[in-house]
């Protein structure tokens, strides 16, 4: 995380201050549980920062949906999280972030093991134009639509849509779900997204939606987005000027 980035944190987002005051440690926390690992003693550093703020952790980890808990085995304490039933930031992140953080979180899935850890964000336009109309793609993204139009996609709105894109997928970095190389500001063309441990919560409010269980590999994207995008009000008159 650079000097930037956790001034942006500190400027946009002040529910966690006394999280940012150490971005380096609070990284580690965050890091190592997203990843399933469990804190206790041994992780020093990680420890004493959980058990200094046991409260605007549990918080944090709350706004992400997540319980954070601690616990103890043979006299050990240790914390780790539980997941909740539904993405509790749901009210803080738009639909159109919601939306992409779902279907990154699929595409990376889908990748397999071993695979890179991003992805360009040409590739990913492409993809989404190939897959859903535009009328549907104009609800999901903007965020006053008005009446949308049922025309083709032409090369201007192409651009304003990228334009709406490249605002939540800015969201999506603000709160470590993805990081944006080189830079939020590149070009789009240079413009890669890469995963951060905390886009797999997207994933599971994916199955979650689905109604849980099966296997992950059964869950088919379009499924998840009728049932969680499929009352978009999307009036098909044409577009007021």
């Amino acid at each position: 995380m650079s000097g930037q980035e956790r001034e942006d944190i500190r400027v946009q987002d002040d529910d966690f201050p006394v999280l940012w005051k150490s971005p380096d440690a609070a990284r580690k926390v965050i890091h190592a549980l997203l990843g399933g690992r469990h804190i206790d003693p041994y992780l020093a550093e990680e420890f004493r920062f959980l058990e200094n703020h046991p409260q605007a952790w549990e918080q944090f980890f709350q706004w992400m949906g997540y319980r954070l808990k601690r616990s103890e085995l043979g006299g050990s304490p240790f914390f780790y999280l539980d997941p909740v039933t539904e993405l509790a930031a749901q009210s803080r992140l738009s639909r159109g972030a919601t939306f992409l953080g779902l279907y990154l979180a699929w595409h990376f899935f889908m990748q397999g093991p071993g695979e890179s850890d991003g992805v360009s964000a040409t590739d990913i336009f492409r993809k989404l134009v190939s897959s859903y109309k535009f009328h549907f793609l104009r609800a999901v993204f903007v965020r006053k639509t008005g009446h949308l139009s049922q025309m083709e996609l032409s090369e201007d709105q192409a651009e304003k849509l990228r334009g709406y894109m490249r605002r939540e997928l800015q969201e999506l970095a603000r709160y470590r779900f993805l990081d944006l190389r080189p830079s939020p500001r590149a070009d789009w063309e240079d413009l890669t997204l890469h995963r951060l441990p905390a886009l797999y919560r997207f994933w599971e409010v994916a199955l979650h939606a689905r109604g849980g269980g099966g296997a992950d590999q059964d869950l088919d994207i379009d499924e998840v987005v009728a049932q969680v995008w499929g009352n978009v009000d999307a009036d098909l008159e044409e577009e007021d000027a």
